[in-house]
């Protein structure tokens, strides 16, 4: 493999955490599955849940989603906010709403200071309503279908 000096942003949302890369030279190719494991596996390297490329689609942002086995996903919620906060960190759109590109879509995205809202598109499947005990306290959520199993 040909060495290469390319600069990444290791960023974590919600427990999960992402290799960032501003890919809108095309530096990267989603062909090097290969590397994208590599630097996933921890202890050996950087180490992530997966990898997040932020390149440019007919005029708007777009997001490419991998695996840490350097498989691609349509979609990520927690890499989305993740991405969205790079690209506002980052100065690539200075506004605080804004529209990012993704293979599922396009979702909306808002950020307040260091917080950021991230929409999903419509689900697919039954919506279940799920109750947990998590030291000794109960919580009701729902368990959704978007689309992206990983």
């Amino acid at each position: 493999m040909k060495r290469r000096k390319i600069n990444f942003t290791k960023i974590s949302a919600n427990g999960n955490d992402f290799i960032v890369f501003d890919n809108r030279k095309n530096i990267l190719d989603l062909n090097e599955r290969e590397f994208f494991r590599d630097i996933c596996r921890r202890r050996f390297s950087i180490g992530a849940d997966g990898v997040i490329l932020i390149e440019e689609k007919n005029h708007r942002i777009y997001v490419k989603f991998i695996n840490s086995d350097g498989g691609v996903a349509g979609m990520c919620g927690n890499g989305g906010r993740a991405a969205a906060y790079y690209i506002a960190k980052m100065g690539i759109i200075k506004e605080n709403t804004f529209e990012i590109l993704a293979d599922d879509g396009i979702h909306r995205v808002y950020i307040y200071d260091d917080t950021v809202k991230f929409q999903i598109n419509q689900t697919s499947g039954e919506i279940k309503k799920v109750k947990i005990s998590l030291k000794n306290e109960d919580f009701t959520g729902f368990l959704i279908n978007t689309g992206v199993f990983h």
